[in-house]
């Protein structure tokens, strides 16, 4: 079993400051993946945090395929 994530690990995970994960949690939480309450902290299970994040970038173009695509106007 991989160790549980603290509030910190999961930020840097996500490219966020945990000021901006507090504030995500109080806002929306589903907007963040689902957290495990140990007493008085909240912990995150990696395999979790990668199936949510696997969703959240479900349906968007991969930078590859966004490079192939024409442009709406040309620049000149």
């Amino acid at each position: 079993m991989r160790p549980l994530l603290n509030k910190a690990e999961l930020a840097k995970l996500l490219g966020i400051t945990q000021r901006s994960l507090n504030r995500r949690r109080e806002r929306d939480p589903e907007s963040l993946p689902p957290a495990v309450r140990l007493g008085r902290s909240l912990r995150w299970r990696p395999d979790d945090v990668e199936e949510w994040l696997v969703r959240q970038t479900e349906g968007q173009a991969s930078p590859r395929a966004r490079r192939g695509r024409p442009r709406s106007h040309p620049r000149g």
